[in-house]
């Protein structure tokens, strides 16, 4: 048992010891395996794999929503599920990929640049027409979500009378807010122009 217990230590020595000669003769360098060099590239290669991943989540999900709907055969708790399913689908979906040009526009209505210098940064009024800017375009995204939900209650009323008038006021309103905000945005425009500002 010695012996065997020797002859194993013998060949465990010599192999460390060719192993560190090897290692002492060649020089050995991995690759970087993420890929980035510094935190923000890390952050933002992250944040670009995120979005992907909840882009085919969002996807998937409105496919379940939309067979749960097929199939309900009018079971009101199924065709609840399916509404909810892709209705809450679709809103991660606009919020995950809405964040950043959220943050994109504040970043703009305070000042442009990253680091807030006096000379640099921008004056009373275009601070104002940025927040209209701001303003009337997230209004016009809102009434177009708004028109597309009209189209979904009108289409997933079933004949309901109720359902269907509905659909038809978030579908007039949605309208009328695209019209208001869109004549806003040309008059403010002109306004500015006309004053030079």
């Amino acid at each position: 048992m010695k012996k065997l217990f020797y002859f194993f230590f013998l060949v465990f020595l010599l192999g460390t010891l060719s192993a560190n000669n090897a290692l002492a003769t060649n020089t050995y360098s991995y690759p970087n395996p993420i890929s980035h060099n510094t935190i923000t590239g890390f952050v933002q290669g992250l944040l670009t794999s995120v979005y992907g991943i909840v882009g085919w989540l969002a996807v998937i999900f409105i496919l379940v929503g939309g067979v749960l709907y097929l199939t309900a055969g009018g079971k009101d708790s199924q065709l609840t599920l399916a509404k909810n399913t892709i209705t809450t689908s679709l809103i991660g979906l606009a919020l995950a990929f809405g964040g950043p040009s959220l943050l994109r526009e504040i970043k703009d209505i305070i000042g442009n640049g990253s680091t807030f210098d006096i000379d640099n940064a921008n004056s009373f009024q275009q601070i104002l027409t940025n927040m209209l800017d701001f303003f009337l375009t997230t209004v016009i995204i809102l009434a177009l979500i708004a028109l597309i939900y009209s189209g979904y209650n009108y289409l997933g009323a079933g004949g309901d009378r109720t359902k269907i008038d509905k659909a038809k006021k978030i579908f007039i309103y949605a309208i009328i807010a695209l019209l208001v905000s869109g004549s806003s945005i040309i008059i403010i425009r002109t306004i500015l122009n006309f004053l030079d500002i």
